[in-house]
């Protein structure tokens, strides 16, 4: 219906140009001729008079969206607070405080209509797609639409750069939380932005490395989970024609392309990039990225780490590839002797997520109550309060093991994380104690939650926890 409504648009504003759309132009149901039209693809493209950019029907919340997004300056604006008179001061009281807070609530709510409109108009799917990546990134001119609306380029980039900052300044959503939820989804509406500048780059020769493409592509949709990589053929820099085309399985795509791309361009690295246990390609291999998983957990080079320092440097004999055998030349350096539960899942164990989605689901957790924080409190407990092998603090090594890599490059560094970890460890025990005496208040059939059981998740021979007082 979607296409429908764009071409019954199109004949409204009297299109006499041939329109050429993959739904009907190309047989669905055909292999052979969709392999053959999808290797052509860039071709049509970037020939194309104009590539018609479709949003969807018009509405009135879209409508009046559009006209918030193209009215927003292309400077932010700054308020201006005017420091109160004596006379102001004097005549300040609980009515004219009541007054202003209602005042401001209402410009807020205001604010949040057009802002959320925003969001409508930034969410559509045509963002999200793995193929419109290709198609608007290549394409000689293209055009927005919405309905009978043409949207102006620069109107979503300053809206997708300022809505995030919105969210995170409102005193009304600051009251309910949705700043923090905001901050999750700011790099999806940061892409918004910046696919536009690409577009420029593309026009000037870029072309995606393997391992850009894979986190781009990643959080994309796709009917056929093979397209995912067939659509980002022409975006990557060619080295070497692919094995695969349309008639190969997802498979036997996403085998090739880690193979033949990836692993030669980030070699060992790759490991870090597969992601979670649980992949959603039947038979894959446990070196080979899935693309139809988010990456869990984040390798630190992602996670705002400029310093990271690896170990050493891979090289392409460090592997070898054989089908789907990965032969990896290694060292070994150490044994690992406990393994404790994971950070994520013991501070974030009661959310919904996390105990229903198996995907989100930490694979070393278990179900029974007695093992939901044990496994990192007994580890840390086991090894007592000094670390033998370096002597060392425990809860020192701790932190600098969590963090691996990161340069520290002197004392004052190393005090800055100290402090600031042991606050938030400090914080966290605390917040989980809360958690449990509140269980155990409501109820006192659990095993783990009695008195008389030991509490494995206290760590108080570990742990030192500094003063949480605020400090000015």
């Amino acid at each position: 219906m979607n296409l429908y409504h764009a071409l019954t648009e199109l004949r409204r504003q009297k299109c006499h140009d041939p329109i050429w759309a993959d739904q009907i132009c190309i047989n669905q149901n055909d292999r052979d001729e969709k392999a053959a039209q999808l290797s052509i693809m860039v071709d049509i493209y970037t020939s194309a008079k104009c590539v018609i950019i479709w949003l969807g029907k018009m509405s009135m919340v879209r409508d009046s969206a559009l006209d918030f997004m193209e009215s927003l300056p292309d400077e932010a604006l700054q308020p201006v607070q005017t420091p109160p008179t004596s006379e102001s001061k004097m005549n300040m009281n609980k009515i004219s405080r009541s007054l202003d807070v209602i005042s401001s609530i209402s410009n807020s709510i205001g604010d949040h209509y057009h802002w959320l409109g925003a969001l409508l108009v930034l969410g559509r799917q045509w963002f999200a797609r793995a193929w419109t990546l290709q198609e608007f990134l290549l394409a000689s001119h293209f055009k927005i639409l919405m309905g009978s609306r043409e949207i102006k380029p620069e109107s979503i980039v300053r809206t997708a750069s300022r809505i995030i900052d919105f969210y995170a300044a409102d005193p009304l959503s600051t009251q309910v939380g949705m700043n923090v939820t905001f901050l999750t989804l700011r790099r999806y509406l940061e892409r918004r932005a910046t696919l536009f500048e690409e577009r420029e780059e593309f026009k000037n020769g870029k072309r995606y490395s393997a391992e850009e493409y894979l986190s781009i592509i990643r959080v994309r949709r796709a009917t056929e989970m093979k397209d995912k990589v067939i659509a980002g053929a022409a975006l990557l820099k060619q080295e070497k024609p692919s094995s695969f085309d349309y008639r190969s399985t997802t498979l036997e795509i996403y085998i090739s392309y880690a193979s033949e791309r990836l692993w030669p361009e980030v070699a060992v690295f790759l490991l870090s990039l597969v992601g979670g246990t649980l992949p959603g390609t039947e038979g894959l291999p446990s070196w080979v990225p899935d693309l139809n998983t988010p990456l869990r957990p984040k390798p630190l080079r992602y996670c705002g780490c400029p310093t990271f320092r690896e170990p050493f440097v891979s090289q392409g004999s460090d592997f070898h590839i054989n089908g789907k055998t990965l032969r990896v030349r290694a060292a070994k350096w150490d044994v690992i002797k406990e393994v404790g539960e994971s950070i994520w899942s013991w501070t974030r164990y009661d959310d919904d997520p996390y105990n229903q989605d198996k995907r989100l689901k930490m694979r070393t957790s278990g179900t029974a109550p007695n093992e939901r924080f044990g496994l990192m409190f007994a580890m840390l407990n086991n090894l007592g309060p000094i670390y033998v092998p370096t002597g060392e603090q425990t809860i020192d090594v701790f932190w600098q093991t969590l963090i691996g890599g990161i340069n520290l490059k002197s004392d004052d560094d190393i005090a800055i994380w100290r402090d600031r970890f042991r606050q938030w460890f400090a914080f966290t025990v605390v917040n989980i104690r809360s958690k449990l005496r509140s269980e155990k208040s409501e109820s006192s059939k659990t095993k783990f939650l009695s008195t008389t059981s030991p509490k494995k998740w206290m760590v108080d021979g570990v742990i030192q926890p500094p003063s949480l007082a605020a400090t000015p």
